[in-house]
């Protein structure tokens, strides 16, 4: 048997010797791992969960609802300001809980809401060193250290055209040292080394994400992928190797990326599309989001909740 073939049976063999489901029917947004503690966090359009020490056996150990009243309410410091959760974030103290109307901090040991910073829908999260980044339908901001929101141009100079700029995707390649930023308007923008330029022109793009030295960009009917002097754009079949037209999310691991469509996941390897999943498990799961925590991998769900394989 050929080393390949070999290598990705063997592969699909270890996804697939585990898979768990969290939180069925629910609509999955966003999800954080914390390897280091041991917890993976999930937002939803029924407000945050958090897993800690059980996540593999399948135990839900706490809901933070933003609640109806027939739904419990656990956070002592404030139900979230919107239960539709759109983007979430973790550092070291707080779960940064992206919503429809605001950004409500949340501190990850008490389970208490700290602060709420009013703003449009937040889109995204980028954790640069100790500042958090965040995206919204208004601009792009960061919370300083007395978690106040200010305009990105107050972080970084040169970017004070983005301080009003409706903004999507955010992403940091750490082994090119390289922001990537995308306007809801369309185009990416590479900031590096305190420079800024702007490729793809009007492309929406949907989600940024990276493995080894290239980027990779999933805009609405195919996937771009730069290697910081070249551009190759991946197309749905026939006539392209893309799985399908409706690609949703990406998350690059280690020499691969995780790829979502409205046919199943699969695991691109710079050549192939490899499924992660048979016809019974993944496939029309309409997988929204990935996370991992190196062993694990967390997708969300549009209608399914989180399911979890663990990868070997």
């Amino acid at each position: 048997m050929r080393p390949l073939l070999l290598a990705t049976i063997l592969f699909l063999i270890n996804l697939n010797a585990q898979e768990t489901a969290f939180l069925p029917g629910m609509y999955v947004s966003s999800l954080c791992c914390d390897p280091k503690m041991d917890e993976t966090w999930a937002g939803s359009f029924d407000g945050v969960y958090f897993f800690s020490g059980d996540e593999q056996r399948g135990h839900l150990s706490g809901p933070l609802f933003a609640g109806e009243e027939n739904q419990l309410k656990v956070l002592s410091g404030g139900d979230l300001s919107s239960r539709f959760v759109t983007a979430l974030a973790l550092d070291e103290k707080y779960c940064y809980a992206g919503t429809d109307r605001s950004l409500d901090i949340v501190d990850r040991f008490s389970r208490k809401i700290v602060k709420k910073v009013p703003t449009s829908q937040v889109t995204s999260f980028l954790r640069l060193g100790h500042y958090i980044m965040f995206g919204t339908f208004d601009g792009l901001f960061f919370l300083d250290d007395q978690l106040n929101s200010r305009p990105i141009s107050d972080l970084k100079e040169g970017l004070a055209f983005l301080d009003q700029e409706p903004t999507g995707a955010l992403h940091f390649h750490e082994s090119v040292r390289t922001i990537w930023i995308a306007p809801l308007r369309g185009g990416v923008i590479r900031v590096a080394r305190n420079e800024h330029t702007k490729y793809l022109g009007n492309v929406k793009i949907r989600a940024i994400s990276s493995y080894g030295d290239t980027t990779c960009f999933l805009a609405e009917d195919s996937l771009l992928l730069f290697n910081g002097f070249s551009w190759q754009r991946m197309r749905a079949k026939p006539f392209g190797s893309l799985p399908s037209s409706r690609v949703f999310s990406i998350l690059g691991f280690r020499d691969s990326l995780f790829i979502s469509s409205d046919t199943g996941a699969f695991r691109f390897d710079g050549v192939f599309f490899n499924p992660l999943h048979d016809e019974e498990t993944l496939e029309h799961k309409f997988v929204r989001c990935f996370a991992t925590d190196g062993h694990m991998l967390y997708m969300g769900t549009q209608r399914d909740g989180i399911l979890s394989q663990k990868i070997q």
